[in-house]
């Protein structure tokens, strides 16, 4: 009993591990992707004028 209550504690712990992980890697590429597309955004509206583009 003893053995299977500590790989339940281990599994339990490396499951909220993930899932934090997963939140905080989830929340860095949905604020890259929103950049990107704001970016690619302004080139569109901006591409007769080529002052803006760096």
């Amino acid at each position: 009993m003893q053995v299977e209550l500590a790989n339940l504690n281990q599994l339990i712990f490396a499951f909220g591990v993930l899932c934090l992980a997963g939140s905080v890697g989830g929340a860095m590429v949905g604020t890259m992707l929103v950049d990107v597309f704001k970016s690619h955004s302004a080139k569109q509206r901006n591409q007769p004028t080529r002052e803006d583009v760096s």
